[in-house]
């Protein structure tokens, strides 16, 4: 059974995805406002719209404008990479792509997307987050996002992804990989830590220098991923 939010398309559909029975599913045009509103809507998810951007801003902005400019919205895109959420594409075939190769364009030119889908609360998922700011209203220096799923301890995905570290606005990680079939230790997270310092690629801009940033990339992970271990979700 279905259920509908809000004027635009945004319904809960049996579909399996990452772990979880049932999706939530939204219509590009959706606004990023009527989005929030959604119950289903994951609360890392909600933490991103809310915490970074003003009422005025998620009513003036589309889901659509998000996918193909990410710098609009980057802890919004990087909480969607990191929870796993598929694009659908206007093309033929309406094949759902993972948000992770939709923006990097894998296999074609980026088509235009006609809806988002996100898995409802997988089982066993835990998420954190560790940002640095200039001010409690800037946004994030460095920002990263991690979403793991657990079975009895054990790690059967990880991700993580960070804004500031990159050229492009925001990207997942390659090093949370190395989690899977582990149990979500301290001692195996501070194994992938300084690798993620290492995977970066940064110059110096105004917003701080490649070395604070890169040392701040390899905190900010182990911060996330500490959180997901005590299973306190959020800084």
């Amino acid at each position: 059974m279905n259920t509908t939010y809000g004027k635009n398309a945004i319904e809960v559909a049996n579909h399996p995805l990452e772990g979880s029975q049932q999706c939530l599913i939204i219509d590009s045009g959706s606004t990023l406002q009527a989005i929030l509103a959604a119950p289903a809507l994951p609360e890392l998810l909600k933490h991103s719209l809310q915490g970074w951007m003003t009422w005025q801003q998620r009513n003036g902005i589309t889901l659509q404008q998000t996918l193909l400019s990410p710098s609009l919205a980057p802890q919004w895109i990087a909480a969607l990479l990191a929870w796993g959420s598929h694009v659908g594409s206007t093309n033929n075939e309406r094949q759902n792509t993972l948000l992770a190769d939709y923006l990097r364009g894998v296999g074609s030119v980026r088509a235009q997307p006609a809806q988002l889908l996100i898995p409802v609360e997988p089982q066993g998922r835990k998420w954190g987050e560790a940002f640095v700011v200039r001010t409690p209203s800037d946004r994030p220096i460095v920002s990263a996002i991690a979403v793991v799923d657990t079975d009895k301890d054990v790690v059967r995905l990880a991700r993580l992804a960070m804004t500031g570290v990159w050229r492009e606005t925001t990207r997942l990680t390659k090093a949370p990989a190395q989690l899977t079939g582990k149990r979500l230790i301290e001692k195996n997270i501070l194994q992938i830590v300084g690798e993620i310092g290492q995977e970066v690629e940064l110059s110096h801009t105004w917003r701080g220098g490649a070395d604070y940033r890169r040392s701040m990339a390899s905190l900010m992970a182990r911060r996330a991923f500490m959180q997901c271990m005590a299973g306190e979700n959020g800084q």
